[in-house]
Parts: C-alpha cells; sequence; structure tokens
C-alpha cells in the first residue's frame, strides 16, 4: 500500500466536496508528517545542546586525588 502525500490544498478541496474519509485521511496524514518532523528537529536540538557542550572540567578531580597524599601523611 503506497502512502499519498497529501497537501493543505487536497484538504481543502475534500471539505468542498463533502469527502470526510478523504479528508479525514488528508488530515491525519498531514499532521502525523508535521509532528514527525517536529519531533526530529527536537531530538536534533536536543542531541546539538548535549554533545556540543565540550568536555567538562576535570580540574576537580585532579584536586581530589592529589588529597590521598594527605591520608597517607596522617597515619
Amino acid at each position: 500500500m503506497t502512502e499519498i502525500e497529501y497537501r493543505l490544498a487536497d484538504l481543502i478541496n475534500f471539505s468542498s466536496s463533502q469527502k470526510p474519509i478523504e479528508f479525514g485521511d488528508a488530515f491525519k496524514s498531514i499532521i502525523t508528517d508535521r509532528i514527525s518532523s517536529a519531533i526530529e528537529a527536537q531530538k536534533a536540538d536536543i542531541a546539538k545542546s548535549i554533545f556540543n557542550d565540550g568536555p567538562e572540567d576535570d580540574e576537580d578531580d585532579e584536586d581530589f586525588f592529589d588529597d590521598e597524599d594527605d591520608f597517607e601523611s596522617e597515619e
């Protein structure tokens, strides 16, 4: 089964021709396409914001490990 690519003009034509089944099919198809596109765009934005922030500063970890010498000297 091939899916027909509908346009907004098709919705208007089906509405004015009083073809409710075709109107419903066209509406569902258009809305599904737009929602899918919006979700894909949002996923791309989220991925970009997560992975393009750069590496975190690891100086705190280095300071933590440098403090281990202090624990050995207390014994």
